[in-house]
């Protein structure tokens, strides 16, 4: 008889404590936009913006990508990405900042790459090297 009591709590505590868990909902949105520009001079000028946010019920998220890439007639140019993420967990006031920029240059046969990242303001990672692309 006692068994049947202890199991037959358990049960109802399960029972009740399911529509609990049930109601737990994320909810995620994503946006994507383009624009290009034609130069005067022959080049032009392209930037995607790609944004995605989403809310569970550990905390949000947040990220927001730009690629930016600028061409002259030449052929020289750059290319440009920027990321920006952002996680905030819920009630517990540690939200973090994390920005991702990422370029390439080329102009008159040199090539240069830069990398830099930022996590909450703080510069994490610092870096270019220069490539000479002409013989």
């Amino acid at each position: 008889m006692f068994k049947s009591l202890i199991t037959l709590t358990a049960i109802a505590g399960l029972a009740f404590a399911a529509p609990g868990f049930a109601a737990d909902s994320t909810t995620t949105e994503s946006n994507t936009s383009t624009k290009t520009q034609a130069d005067s001079d022959g080049g032009y000028k392209t930037s995607t913006k790609t944004t995605s946010s989403s809310d569970t019920p550990s905390g949000s998220a947040s990220s927001e990508t730009t690629l930016d890439k600028k061409v002259n007639a030449n052929g020289d140019g750059q290319v440009t990405k920027t990321t920006e993420n952002v996680n905030d967990p819920n009630g517990l006031g540690n939200k973090t900042k994390t920005t991702t920029k990422d370029s390439v240059k080329k102009k008159k046969g040199k090539v240069t790459k830069k990398h830099t990242k930022k996590v909450n303001g703080t510069t994490t990672e610092d870096s270019s090297t220069t490539t000479n692309t002409s013989k």
